[in-house]
């Protein structure tokens, strides 16, 4: 993959040694005494927010009694809740900041969505610090540390997100998560918590090793943990007695059950990950003899994993809360694409002059259609307000490679739709244009530098009439504000993508 997208040296300057956007989630900052506070009317905007955002595809804890210290956190400042409470609060607050753009972080807090991020993100770690989070046996402890890896999935470097969520397995590990809480004969409410917690983080983790490159069979063992109850929170009582079973028809899991049906099933067939491997071998390797069996195994697993979504879909989803159960369909639909997008790359796969693809171009052709699936999500999830959690999939390494290729690949009609998705990509992805990020540097390079190839004329003033779009002028201007340490330089496109990181990783 390296030889793939190595380019010539992108001469961008790293980031400062301070930059907060390196924090790795475990050091301490600089001022132990940082304090923070959101007005009492922040607050429950941000609580609503994480009602309607962030609870339906997380659901770790239960709403109406974080209610009631959300409402004490707003009146009396908080002073009177214990560290874990507060750190599960702040987190709360930094998930919901998380799924505000800009101009709605403007509107609610007043102020730009970085700088109030920053603030609470500040104030959360100061809080998780105070937990000691590392010897605690707190169950609150645990869901503020998770939701905190849940918000910095997908903008942080991936392998340390993944050390990360090893951490967080491990304590839940030591915890005895993994353990069923009705075997071990502990109280029904505490068991459904503990039960929706294991899930999560065995999921995180799963998604956190596919994004440092690693498959199914690094995934740990689920234990004995049953899968949470189809219940609503309302259903949940904290002074129950009786082990709570499900309820007929759908309820507020349905998003849930769909990833951890996901993870039970690759973490249950082995050989799932061993026909993937086998098949990414054959589309970037040498030419050979494909046995009729293995053309008809990744189509028939599509389906297979089709039917047993739209079974969890049929059976859970309520219609009644229309943005979840539309998301729980695109979440479908991004898994089951994923499939089909390989099933539809056979090795044998030929050019238009009926020539056998190259690798890069077998690649290219995947990475085109990963990045067309992705932006028609992200088109249609806007509506509903779940753009953030299908944004958090995306495959950067992927799309590092889509951008190294459109130099070097033939003009062609692949190529001028890889020139459309950059655009839209850019167009979602505001924090691409962050240059404290050496990797954003090593794109905006890349592409600007392709750009002039394409339409060379521009720039040697022979044509005038092709106007340069927006997201190049803006790159351009990335590159320039940087120029003072161009010399310095030697980041490239191959250090935003890993060569174990070349696989598209699942929802």
């Amino acid at each position: 993959m390296r030889a793939l997208v190595d380019v010539d040296p992108s001469k961008v300057s790293p980031p400062p040694l301070d930059d907060s956007s390196n924090y790795n989630g475990l050091s301490p900052d600089a001022d132990a005494e940082y304090d923070f506070r959101f007005l009492p009317s922040q607050i429950f905007h941000l609580w609503k927010v994480f009602l309607n955002r962030v609870h339906p595809v997380t659901k770790i804890i239960h709403a109406p009694s974080i209610q009631l210290h959300v409402v004490e956190a707003a009146c009396t400042s908080g002073s009177g809740l214990s560290v874990a409470t507060q750190a599960l609060l702040f987190s709360i607050y930094n998930a919901s900041l998380f799924t505000l753009s800009n101009d709605e972080c403007l509107e609610l807090m007043g102020r730009p969505k970085r700088q109030v991020a920053h603030s609470c993100a500040m104030a959360l770690r100061l809080q998780l610090r105070r937990t000691d989070f590392l010897r605690s046996a707190s169950l609150t402890t645990l869901q503020a540390l998770v939701l905190y890896l849940f918000s910095l999935e997908s903008h942080y470097d991936t392998h340390a997100t993944w050390i990360f969520s090893g951490i967080c397995l491990r304590i839940a590990q030591k915890m005895g998560l993994h353990r069923d809480g009705e075997a071990l004969g502990l109280p029904p409410f505490e068991t459904e918590i503990r039960r929706r917690l294991w899930w999560r983080i065995y999921m995180l983790d799963a998604r956190c090793n596919y994004r440092s490159g690693l498959g199914p069979s690094m995934m740990p063992s689920a234990g004995d943990s049953k899968m949470p109850t189809n219940l609503n929170d309302s259903e949940l009582h904290p002074d129950s007695t009786t082990y709570f079973r499900d309820r007929d028809g759908p309820s507020e899991m349905a998003v849930s059950f769909l990833i951890y049906s996901m993870g039970k099933f690759l973490a249950e067939r082995p050989s799932v990950e061993a026909r993937f491997i086998q098949h990414e071998i054959d589309i970037i390797g040498p030419a050979r003899q494909t046995l009729p069996h293995e053309l008809e195994a990744l189509p028939n697993l599509a389906k297979e994993v089709e039917n047993k979504l739209n079974g969890i879909i049929d059976r859970f989803a309520d219609p009644a809360t229309p943005n979840v159960y539309e998301l729980a369909g695109h979440i479908k639909g991004q898994i089951v694409g994923m499939v089909q997008i390989m099933a539809s790359m056979p090795p044998t796969h030929l050019s238009l002059s009926c020539q056998p693809l190259q690798p890069a171009e077998k690649l290219f052709l995947i990475a085109v259609r990963v990045m067309e699936q992705s932006v028609s999500q992200y088109e249609v999830t806007e509506r509903i307000e779940f753009l953030w959690y299908i944004k958090m999939h995306f495959q950067l390494d992927l799309f590092a490679f889509l951008v190294s290729q459109l130099s070097r690949q033939p003009a062609s009609d692949m190529v001028e739709k890889a020139w459309e998705l950059v655009s839209k990509v850019y167009h979602y992805h505001e924090e691409l244009f962050d240059a404290s990020e050496k990797s954003n540097l090593a794109l905006a390079t890349a592409i600007k530098s392709a750009w002039e190839d394409k339409h060379r004329a521009i720039f040697t003033g022979s044509v005038h009439h092709v106007q340069v779009p927006a997201y190049i002028q803006r790159l351009g201007t990335m590159i320039a504000v940087d120029s003072a340490a161009l010399h310095m330089a030697s980041v490239t496109l191959a250090d935003v993508v890993e060569d174990d990181d070349a696989d598209p990783a699942p929802p």
